[in-house]
């Protein structure tokens, strides 16, 4: 590039007119101009592009320069920034942040710094900013001030985010070791209210726990009330809501039981289906400046333990649910925790006290034992004393007979009760006369009470007159659950009288033994049906209590679909009554006098049959020899299993086996399978001393046709025998 300076002159006065001028080669300095004006051009470019905010301010405090992330955050394009200074008060609100920007234009002396401060934009966003702010001079060398910026809002939001995280965790690991580390016995409804109001901010908070029959809730608190408000809402709602009991609609329940936080939609009337009136519900919402209703479940492995209602007074209370929901879940777990320490050491408090109960009950059960052994085996000796005279034998021989029966009943009573609680006692349904029951007891325990020296008490029986009532029910049970309650009322009756008896109130029959004896505490009406309980330990053992007659008088009733009961005062007698169903109308007197005339025939004819009697012990063979010897049956002894199995393959015209179960050599149930294989239609009849229903269906399976638990009944012995044999 060349450039030419020429101008023109006048010569010699003649007027001819000459040019005279320069030329300049200047190809070099414009290259090195348009080299600038590139490099000028691409440092805007850069600057334009540059994903930060970028501002230049000149030595007079005017903008120079704003760049196009400036205008994209902050609305304002560089006309209007550079206008004047109403932008500058827009973007940067505070006075002192401005006249220090401005300030620093002036000072050469300039450090670069960091400076933070919140910036409002066009649209009105306010959102914190961070800039780095230098000194530099440009080409004139004039004092510029240049600011590089960005928006560190979200970073910040950040930052405060995982800081209230650790912040939380540090409280949920507090709560939870607190949780942990509580008794068993600790109000947790309470201290969560506590500790929802100790960690949030703008909630009242009420806390109720949910009864055991999921139903009915208790209010156990209120917390982030103060005193003035408590006493206001208190006056509003015209009673103390504490203590409270209240049962919710199924809405409302099932959104109370939700584990997971819920926002109620509605009024406080209508969530509480009208507990809280219309007008008070409308009271509490100015009182309480209301602007949400937040609820949530104490719930732990589907347990629902109970129910939180959070009333947010502000609207900015989302960024604490969070914390509010690992809380509740935290003493969701210590309430399932503690309700589990609970059942465990109710327990083991229960254990404790039936383990002390049967050490007491085996004692008392030992004293029982000993107490007619003694007698048989004393009065036993005393009989093999030479020339005793008759009398006195006889009298031996009746103690001997009266304390055999007192030690069968124990074991009986014992092997009952334990049915009674292993569910395993059954019935045989049947009809009966309870009057010719009622009457049986009668003659039987009025020469009991002569025997036991109660000549002082009268015996009395009332039924109705010229009833024909049949029932149909377990006669045997029922005579059991009379049997005991005499036995009890003679054991603590001296004197006046012992009346028994029945009356009819359809569908049922209530019977009732009533007696003028020592009497029961009102406070002891329910533990007297106890297995282990005795009303009091001096008078029972002095009257040889064993503490089992009622509670299998309980359970044989219950078993028979009724329900039994006592009414006593201390002193002043007692009278038990039970009611069981009739089970059948009444029948017409044909079909009535048929029901009370069977009669048992005591020595059936069997003079042409033959029993086989498997028995190892010999006093119990012949027991049995001396039993059936009246009826004429010819008898074959097997003493165990292996010979019943010889004797039955040997001889072909035994009509009957008596087998016991437990013998030597081989038991009754392998003899019976092995004998089923000889000959399949033989009767046998399962004698043992084993008496539960598991035992009965064993002996059953292995193909016995009945059984009978010893020590044996002669007259159930008979029966039986006399429906294979007569």
């Amino acid at each position: 590039h060349l450039i030419l300076n020429a101008e023109p002159v006048v010569a010699n006065g003649e007027g001819n007119v000459f040019w005279r001028g320069t030329l300049q080669d200047v190809t070099m300095a414009r290259l090195c101009e348009n080299g600038f004006k590139g490099y000028v051009k691409n440092a805007l470019n850069y600057f334009e592009k540059f994903p930060l905010m970028m501002f230049i301010l000149d030595n007079t405090g005017k903008l120079r320069y704003w760049n196009s992330e400036c205008e994209k955050i902050t609305g304002y394009k560089f006309a209007d920034a550079s206008a004047g200074k109403e932008v500058f008060k827009i973007l940067f609100p505070q006075s002192e942040l401005r006249k220090k920007l401005r300030g620093n234009v002036q000072d050469k002396s300039l450090q670069s710094y960091d400076e933070e401060f919140e910036i409002e934009t066009r649209r009105g966003r306010k959102f914190l900013s961070k800039w780095t702010v230098f000194h530099f001079q440009n080409a004139e060398g004039e004092n510029n001030i240049a600011a590089i910026g960005r928006d560190i809002s979200r970073q910040v939001d950040r930052e405060k985010s995982l800081s209230k995280k650790l912040q939380q965790s540090n409280v949920v690991s507090k709560i939870a070791a607190n949780i942990l580390a509580s008794p068993f016995n600790e109000n947790l409804f309470r201290s969560l209210g506590s500790t929802l109001n100790n960690n949030t901010n703008d909630f009242y908070i009420i806390v109720s726990s949910l009864g055991p029959d999921q139903q009915f809730f208790t209010i156990e608190g209120g917390f982030g009330f103060g005193a003035a408000e408590w006493h206001q809402a208190y006056e509003i709602i015209g009673w103390n809501p504490i203590g409270r009991r209240f049962q919710l609609p199924p809405e409302s329940y099932a959104v109370a039981k939700s584990p997971v936080i819920q926002v109620i939609e509605g009024t406080i009337y209508a969530f509480s289906d009208g507990i809280i009136t219309s007008a008070a519900s409308r009271a509490l919402e100015r009182l309480m400046s209301i602007e949400r209703i937040y609820t949530v479940g104490l719930v732990h492995n589907d347990l629902f333990m109970g129910w939180v209602l959070l009333i947010a007074k502000s609207a900015e209370v989302e960024d604490q649910i969070p914390l509010i929901q690992q809380i509740v879940n935290l003493y969701a777990l210590g309430l399932y925790r503690q309700r589990d320490a609970l059942l465990l050491n109710n327990q083991k408090i229960a254990a404790e006290e039936s383990n002390r109960q049967m050490t007491a009950y085996l004692a008392s059960i030992g004293h029982e034992i000993r107490t007619p052994l003694n007698a048989i085996l004393g009065f036993s000796q005393l009989l093999s004393i030479p020339r005793i005279n008759a009398d006195k034998k006889k009298q031996y021989i009746k103690i001997i007979n009266g304390k055999g029966r007192m030690l069968v009943k124990l074991i009986n009573d014992m092997v009952d009760v334990s049915r009674v609680e292993s569910g395993q006692l059954t019935v045989v349904k049947q009809l009966f006369s309870p009057n010719r029951l009622l009457k049986s007891l009668f003659d039987f325990y009025n020469n009991e009470r002569l025997f036991q020296l109660r000549e002082a008490v009268n015996l009395k029986l009332s039924i109705p007159d010229n009833d024909d009532l049949i029932i149909y029910s377990d006669e045997g049970r029922l005579e059991q659950v009379f049997t005991n309650l005499l036995d009890n009322a003679l054991k603590f009756t001296s004197k006046g009288f012992i009346e028994f008896g029945y009356r009819v109130e359809e569908p049922n029959v209530i019977f009732y033994v009533k007696d003028t004896g020592i009497g029961i505490d009102k406070s002891m009406h329910t533990v007297v049906f106890d297995r282990y309980k005795q009303l009091n330990q001096d008078i029972a053992r002095a009257r040889e209590g064993k503490g089992l007659g009622l509670a299998i008088c309980k359970g044989i009733v219950e078993l028979l679909d009724g329900e039994i009961w006592v009414e006593s005062e201390l002193d002043q007698g007692a009278t038990f009554w039970f009611a069981i169903p009739m089970g059948t109308e009444r029948m017409d007197d044909k079909q009535s006098a048929q029901v009370i005339d069977k009669e048992y025939e005591l020595y059936p004819d069997w003079k042409n049959k033959v029993l086989l009697i498997a028995e190892d012990e010999d006093i119990n063979y012949h027991f049995l020899i001396e039993l059936l010897e009246p009826t004429g049956v010819n008898m074959l002894w097997a003493k165990d299993g292996a010979q019943a199995v010889d004797l039955v393959d040997s001889i072909k015209n035994i009509d009957a086996i008596l087998m016991d179960i437990r013998m030597p050599n081989k038991d009754g149930y392998a003899a019976t399978l092995e004998i089923r294989q000889i000959k399949p239609d033989i009767p046998i009849v399962a004698l043992t001393a084993y008496a539960f229903a598991n035992d009965k269906a064993k002996a059953l399976a292995a193909g016995c046709d009945e059984f009978i638990t010893k020590p044996i009944n002669s007259k159930e012995l008979m029966n039986v025998l006399n429906g294979y044999l007569g």
